[in-house]
């Protein structure tokens, strides 16, 4: 579980995390309420593909990628940062998936209860989760969606033109929103898309696209790929 060594501490202020860890902690209180309101209103289908797509998509898909370096890393600090986050966000998601998985979740809660910080004696009296508007980070959602949207569209042509996953391409983005461009001049934003997508080159100029190229749109611009020697 990557949690050798850890001692169960309070969850760092924001003013201490990174852009994923504040996007992931607001991708987890809307969570929270989405969760809340459907199964208020009985509705325990929206509940759970809700869940399914915070924990399987957000959680696993996203966060966990990007947090593999700090959990391997020697920054003692920033493995600590994120096994505390990790510990809080699996805490948060057993409790809000106990109501539609019961027994698993009980199980997981006391393997998992040397971790928390004042765990319950058992997960259904585990307190219900309550959203944090100090949480609440629009910025950070902006930043993290669109490296969402050109990773996903990198990854998508480098498929559909068989490109080996192990091979570097060179990336430009061009015809560039306002927005993009602006969220684009955040160098986490760039080191995510470049780890993410695990290319060799970024290139977010004005200068002409390559040739000969691959091409793709996402939300906010284009994509080129320089396709010498790729097909």
């Amino acid at each position: 579980m990557n949690l050798e060594g850890f001692a169960p501490r309070p969850l760092p202020k924001s003013s201490e995390l990174g852009l994923a860890d504040r996007w992931i902690l607001h991708e987890l209180q809307e969570e929270i309420l989405r969760v809340s309101d459907s199964l208020e209103c009985y509705n325990a289908a929206n509940a759970s593909r809700a869940l399914y797509e915070f924990i399987w998509g957000s959680l696993c898909d996203w966060y966990l990628e990007i947090s593999k370096v700090a959990l391997t890393g020697s920054d003692v600090n920033a493995r600590s940062v994120k096994q505390t986050l990790l510990v809080h966000l699996l805490d948060q998601s057993l409790a809000l998936l106990h109501p539609v998985m019961p027994y698993e979740t009980e199980a997981l809660y006391h393997a998992f209860k040397p971790f928390l910080v004042k765990p319950s004696e058992s997960i259904m009296i585990h307190p219900w989760p309550s959203a944090d508007m100090n949480r609440f980070d629009q910025v950070a959602q902006d930043k993290m969606r669109l490296v969402q949207d050109v990773v996903t569209a990198i990854r998508t042509l480098r498929s559909e033109s068989v490109i080996p996953p192990g091979v570097k391409i060179d990336c430009y983005l061009r015809n560039l929103d306002p927005k993009a461009r602006d969220i684009l001049e955040d160098a986490d934003v760039r080191s995510f898309i470049i780890s993410l997508a695990r290319i060799n080159l970024l290139d977010t100029g004005a200068g002409p696209k390559p040739e000969p190229y691959l091409f793709t749109v996402f939300n906010g611009g284009e994509v080129f790929f320089a396709a010498q020697g790729l097909v």
